[in-house]
């Protein structure tokens, strides 16, 4: 159900209607856009979608489409049941015309991947294309639209003697055109000439009696006539008999024809709408990539979470002017099923509602919405509105009467399956009245469990819609400072409507809006500057918490990874002492073995003893040290792994201490410790760190070292913080070329690797698959990877890329 009547007028539908008609080419294309109307049902939908869909990214990322422009000749082949009947030669060349762009479409999706394009080919079994239908309408007529002469033996045989008879005509009229010239009866300049078909002599009137014949004509002034010879006559007789029977001839060869397609005239009648769906599809899909359009992820259930929604009028209409229209994210679901946006006039409060309607009513019309493609839409059974004026003389409604209508209307047809959009909600009236009656009807609506966005200005359904579940604020931003609206909605809080500001830039004299504000009353006014102040106040709260919660995380996992290089460091090092120093034992016993053997022949040869004594302590002496230091070498294999332990007394750490992080050169000093942990500010960061990790600094001569350091270390820090703050976990690569594409990429992994991101996801879509492919081959490169795969089929299948991280 749509309520009112002149729903698609109020919502813009109607324009989106009239561009597509636009962009299609043939009648039967534009008769579907005529069709357009709202659905319900999910599985239609979704099949209309994914169609539309397809032809887009065969638009984009593929080959064009043939020319899609037919002649419907649906009204003359339904004339030619009655046998006997024919049809005309011009509708059998717009046959002719019609049924090679049939063709042509025919062997396009033939070719194409039916894998990509499954719905496209599918087409094919939704036509039956008689192929000897074409090759006969090739047979017998031409390019021209003329029947060609071998349509038949005896259309051939008639032209042949046409021509033979009109070449004697031709030779005979020339040769007495001539004697006429010599005997003065024509003039020396006149030339042969056509009347009513015939071939004529022009003649001076007053010599028309000396040329034996018929007179056809004459010249405006009455001084010259046409004239046929008699003895011409009667050839051009012959010839016109000629022409009849060739017309004779023609009609027999389209009764021919004619008869043999009698049987498949509902067949080629089909093919004319099958040629129109195509048309209709390429049209939205046109329509599509103009506003920048994507089909979301669909649910049967009645909700919203859309990214990046724009409104499509508006986004053609800045487009033209080379600016960009502000998108907006919006959520409805059974938590917060109605959004009440409050905030300045022409800050685009009611834009946003409109785009919100427009954009359902698009989505459950089959055509693709300009959200992003992870955003998720559910159907709806009924989308009701109220907005704009309604009053009418002929039904003595007022402003607010109409309103009423329609809010009686909304309250007895809404229900959990219903997307209601109402503007300026309770205006139209006394304002206390009204803001009454408002916040009663949106307590009902809120009853029946009906989705809805609401505009307003009543501060009384602020405050409703902050305190009751089922309704959120939203807020359409002011900048301040330019005092401009700046058409950004943010959800969460209500809007000031900034009357007076607005007032004052508008130009209203200063003595006249104070006299306004204290007719208002301060508390008003307090009110509202209260409620900007505290959401102020919060948003720098919020950006502080997350700024320090970003360097906490991101600076414990440092440490943590350095503490774990360091040992490993550590550890190999003295693993390698200790085998440098084994295989020096092992060579100076080897060198012992080779001295006593040495010794057993100086003994044989009765060498000097003394000599070889002082030999044998200086290889004995050698061997124990190089022992020694072995076995001291050998606990150090496992001192790295409690060097952070063994610290000096951690409980004489107090506030106002300098410490420095053990094994590290980061100094600090305390202020805080709780539960065994410090927090130490480093440069303005603020750092929580066990206290089992921390040493009290008790000599300052490291102190301008550390300073260094840390004034380095802070710069570091400030990178990497700007890194973290403007990191996303997903990006858009559609459209985008490989190699730009890649070297993107590659910045991209490397930051998400820098800044320990555990999992990301790069949308490069479907498309003809080789931006995915280069992306994954070069994922497959990047040891830090764990692994990287499709995401889920409801989130975007092949078209996106999770990547997560080790």
């Amino acid at each position: 159900m749509i309520y009112p009547l002149h729903f698609e007028d109020k919502i813009g539908f109607s324009q989106i209607r009239a561009i597509l008609k636009l962009k299609c080419m043939s009648e039967p294309g534009k008769r579907h856009v005529d069709a357009l109307h709202f659905l319900s049902e999910l599985p239609l939908i979704q099949q209309k979608l994914d169609l539309t869909n397809e032809f887009r990214l065969l638009l984009l990322f593929d080959k064009n489409l043939p020319s899609l422009q037919i002649i419907d000749c649906t009204d003359a082949l339904s004339q030619i049941n009655p046998i006997g009947s024919w049809i005309d030669q011009d509708t059998l060349f717009d046959l002719k015309l019609s049924y090679e762009t049939i063709r042509e479409l025919v062997l396009f999706i033939q070719l194409l991947d039916k894998q990509k394009y499954p719905l496209i080919t599918g087409l094919l079994n939704e036509i039956v294309f008689h192929e000897h239908i074409y090759h006969e309408i090739e047979r017998i007529i031409d390019e021209k639209g003329e029947i060609k002469s071998n349509a038949s033996p005896e259309l051939l045989s008639i032209r042949k003697q046409i021509r033979s008879k009109q070449t004697q005509v031709e030779g005979r009229i020339s040769s007495m055109l001539k004697q006429l010239k010599k005997e003065g009866i024509a003039a020396d300049d006149i030339e042969l000439t056509i009347r009513n078909s015939r071939m004529v002599i022009p003649v001076a009137a007053a010599n028309k009696r000396k040329v034996k014949g018929f007179i056809h004509d004459e010249s405006a002034s009455g001084q010259t006539v046409f004239i046929e010879p008699a003895e011409i006559f009667e050839m051009n007789n012959e010839v016109l008999e000629l022409e009849k029977a060739e017309k004779r001839e023609i009609v027999k060869i389209l009764i021919r024809f004619t008869d043999l397609i009698r049987p498949d005239v509902t067949d080629i009648i089909a093919g004319f709408q099958w040629v129109g769906i195509i048309d209709f599809n390429r049209a939205k899909a046109n329509f599509a990539i103009e506003i920048d359009a994507y089909k979301p992820l669909l649910s049967p259930e009645p909700q919203l979470d859309w990214i990046k929604a724009r409104h499509p009028l508006l986004h053609l209409s800045l487009k033209k002017q080379k600016k960009e229209v502000v998108p907006f994210n919006i959520t409805l679901n059974k938590d917060n099923r109605i959004l009440l946006i409050s905030g300045p006039n022409a800050g685009g409060k009611s834009v946003c509602m409109i785009a919100v309607g427009l954009i359902q009513y698009m989505l459950q019309c089959g055509l693709l919405v300009p959200v992003l493609e992870h955003s998720e839409a559910g159907i709806f059974k009924k989308i009701l509105m109220d907005m704009g004026d309604e009053q009418s003389i002929d039904n003595d409604l007022s402003t607010y009467s109409s309103h009423l209508k329609n809010m009686n209307f909304m309250l007895n047809e809404s229900n959990a399956q219903t997307l209601f959009l109402i503007d300026e909600l309770g205006s139209g009236t006394e304002p206390n009245a009204g803001a009454a009656i408002a916040e009663v009807v949106l307590e009902q609506l809120n009853l029946n469990k009906a989705f809805g966005v609401v505009t307003t200005h009543f501060a009384n359904l602020k405050k409703f819609a902050g305190a009751t579940p089922g309704l959120y604020n939203g807020a359409m931003l002011f900048d301040m400072e330019v005092m401009q609206p700046l058409y950004k909605l943010q959800t969460g809080k209500p809007g000031s409507s900034f009357s007076f500001e607005i007032a004052r830039r508008m130009g209203i004299s200063k003595n006249l809006i104070n006299k306004a504000e204290q007719k208002t009353g301060f508390s008003q006014l307090n009110y509202e500057k209260e409620l900007q102040q505290l959401e102020i106040e919060k948003e720098k709260l919020l950006k502080e918490k997350q700024e320090v919660k970003v360097a906490d995380d991101f600076l414990a996992e440092i440490i943590d990874k350095y503490n774990k290089v360091l040992t490993e460091t550590t550890s190999k090092k003295k693993d390698i002492l200790l085998q440098a120093k084994q295989e020096a034992l092992k060579i100076v016993t080897d060198a012992n073995k080779l001295i006593e053997n040495s010794i057993q022949t100086i003994k044989e040869t009765s060498a000097d003893t003394n000599e070889v004594k002082n030999i044998r302590t200086e290889i004995k002496t050698t061997k124990e040290t190089l022992e020694k230091a072995i076995q001291e070498e050998k606990p150090l294999a496992n001192e790295a792994s409690n060097e952070i332990k063994a610290l000096p007394n951690p409980s004489a750490i107090d506030i106002g201490d300098l410490v420095r992080i053990i094994g590290q050169q980061t100094i600090g000093e305390v202020s805080a410790i709780r539960d065994n942990m410090v927090l130490i500010f480093n440069n303005a960061v603020k750092l929580k760190v066990p206290i089992e990790r921390l040493e009290k600094i008790t000599s300052y001569d490291d102190l301008p070292k550390a300073k260094e350091n840390r004034k380095k270390y802070g710069s570091m820090m400030d990178d990497l913080l700007g890194k973290s703050a403007t990191f996303k976990t997903s990006i858009d690569l559609r459209g985008v070329k490989a190699e730009e594409a890649l070297k993107t990429v590659q910045n991209y992994i490397d930051d998400a690797i820098l800044l320990n991101v555990g999992e990301v996801r790069i949308l490069h879509g479907k498309g003809t698959g080789v931006l995915r492919k280069v992306i994954r081959e070069y994922l497959g490169t990047i040891n830090e990877i764990k692994a990287y795969n499709d995401a889920a089929i409801e989130q975007g299948g092949h078209g996106i890329t999770v990547v997560r991280f080790k």
